[in-house]
């Protein structure tokens, strides 16, 4: 494969053209004072309409003091036109709902053929079910899934391999102003670096995470304890990632913590679940102490076919990179791959794994931004509002392994500008074989980087569709090969940080014209596909042929 390098300043902020600068979101005070101003919203990409382009649904927090009626901030539904616009459908989606709310999932849980929500939050979350008509029913009480804790990152996945997705929610902090001091509170303050700061989460009480299984009749159970997620201590849970990382045919979980250990969830294969974490190598950091953990996601950055993790961290500690060393272990590359050098003054939230210019390997991504707007003043290299970062996955030096280059500063004012971003990831928006991005901002517009960069390098899109399996094909594992190079990708459940995407699997193949492609599901069935045609998207159904995905044509 001979690949093209991307020119520089190849992303566009197009939030304005784009109709999205009415999208803005509330997170508390300016002032942050205390810890549930600090975390932010989220958004999904999903098509809710099913007419063959991502739409995007952005959550919305709000404010200790309230609001006046008529001006409370709601939950946001933007379709995709299809054109590079979308339009603000909120007002006649059913979603047009105040509450405090921080991430999302998206995904068919009752296997109706359309994308429904769940929207984790301070206070109940809500789990939406979509009409197929544009608009969205609330069942979350009906469905068994109204918790009132406070949850962060929401993945769905099918654990037990049954066809219907099941939940699991990272939960944060028990929260109540009547027993969490406020900032500079004169008996109880807390301070970072001498300087008084909102307090948590270390003093906190923690909130444990809940894992529910979906019944296969429109309601869940809460499955927690007998699945063997821990209850017996919680670990401030903020992002979640969802894949089969040992490859043995069902779904583990991996969860980022703040400022406790991390866990890795290895599925048994009946749904039930044993934490292994430490024995794996990925539940601390590379000095053997727990970080600031806030996204996470999986990928073969390394191309050996195996899936690795990325975690952002607090400021000060760098970002972590484990590999698989294969049989279950990790080891942890973070200064080998130069990730360490390149984050350790940034604090990030949102993460991925993605093929920026579509050469075959998976570049990063990190969305950053300070939880203290006082940092600035205490002169210890960081700041509050932040340059997010695109690190580039190059060949080492040595000619042995992959190392990361940071190259965001020559990839558009997008990155350039400094904000306090959160939530996001990568999809395509335009549907042109190059992957976009959408980020949140803390109180203010989103930004929407649409990737213009002329490689010429080839791409391939594949939707799956399950029949035994899920119909979202959450959980779908695709092997692409060409010119004896092979990737491996999965269509994921969660991942980044409160942030969901339709599960559409990616490949660039630099110069290549064709691949063939190795599908195995969720549940065992096998397919394979010789010389699939390069610069399309195609719609995979279980047990079916490819088919080719037009824009505008619904899958």
């Amino acid at each position: 494969m001979t690949a093209t390098a991307p020119a520089a300043g190849f992303f566009s902020d197009v939030t304005g053209p784009a109709g999205l600068s009415g999208a803005r979101t509330v997170s508390g005070s300016a002032a942050k004072d205390y810890i549930l101003e600090t975390i932010g919203t989220g958004v999904a990409a999903f098509d809710y309409d099913n007419d063959g382009w991502q739409d995007l649904f952005f959550v919305n927090g709000s404010r200790l003091e309230g609001f006046p009626p008529g001006d409370e901030p709601v939950q946001k539904l933007f379709r995709n036109k299809g054109d590079g616009t979308f339009e603000d459908v909120t007002a006649r989606s059913g979603l047009a709902l105040h509450f405090w709310g921080h991430g999302v999932a998206t995904g068919d849980y009752d296997n109706d053929g359309m994308t429904d929500l769940y929207v984790s939050a301070w206070g109940p979350d809500k789990l939406f079910r979509n009409r197929g008509d544009g608009t969205f029913a609330d069942v979350s009480e009906a469905a068994g899934v109204r918790d009132d804790r406070w949850g962060a990152s929401v993945a769905f996945a099918d654990f037990n391999n049954d066809g219907m997705l099941d939940l699991f929610i990272a939960n944060y902090v028990d929260f109540d102003t009547k027993t969490v001091p406020r900032r500079a509170d004169p008996e109880h303050p807390c301070y970072y670096r001498g300087a008084m700061v909102m307090c948590g989460p270390t003093g906190l009480q923690s909130e444990v995470d809940i894992l529910y299984r979906n019944n296969g009749d429109g309601t869940f159970t809460d499955a927690t304890q007998s699945a063997g997620v821990r209850t017996d201590v919680g670990m401030f849970g903020l992002g979640v990632a969802v894949a089969d990382y040992d490859e043995d045919g069902d779904a583990d979980i991996y969860v980022a913590n703040d400022a406790t250990p991390n866990q890795l969830y290895r599925n048994r294969g009946d749904g039930s679940f044993e934490e292994v974490g430490a024995m794996s190598g990925v539940a601390y950091g590379v000095d053997g102490t727990e970080q600031g953990s806030m996204g996470t996601a999986f990928g073969d950055y390394d191309g050996d076919g195996r899936l690795d993790i990325v975690v952002t961290n607090f400021s000060h500690q760098s970002f972590q990179i484990y590999r698989s060393a294969g049989d279950g272990f990790f080891e942890d590359v973070t200064y080998a791959t130069g990730v360490a050098e390149a984050t350790y003054l940034s604090l990030g939230w949102a993460t991925d794994f993605f093929d920026v210019d579509n050469d075959g390997d998976l570049d990063l991504f990190f969305a950053n931004g300070h939880v203290y707007p006082g940092v600035d003043a205490m002169q210890i290299g960081t700041t509050y509002l932040q340059r997010n970062q695109l690190l580039r996955n190059d060949p080492a030096p040595s000619g042995a392994g992959r190392v990361f280059v940071d190259v965001g500063a020559a990839a558009g004012p997008g990155f350039g500008a400094a904000r306090s971003s959160r939530g996001g990831g990568p999809f395509d928006l335009d549907r042109d074989g190059d992957i976009d991005l959408i980020l949140t901002v803390m109180d203010a517009a989103p930004v929407l980087l649409r990737n213009d960069a002329a490689t010429g390098n080839a791409w391939l899109d594949v939707r799956p569709v399950g029949r035994r399996a899920n119909r979202s094909g959450v959980g779908v594992r695709i092997a692409a090969t060409a010119a004896g190079r092979r990737q491996v990708r999965q269509s994921g459940g969660g991942g980044s940080f409160l942030w969901s995407c339709d599960p559409w699997v990616h490949f660039g193949l630099a110069g290549e014209s064709t691949a063939d492609l190795e599908v195995v599901w969720p549940g065992g069935t096998k397919q394979t596909f010789r010389g699939v045609k390069a610069r399309a998207s195609y719609v995979l159904v279980e047990g079916e042929e490819l088919r080719a995905s037009r824009p505008g044509v619904p899958r």
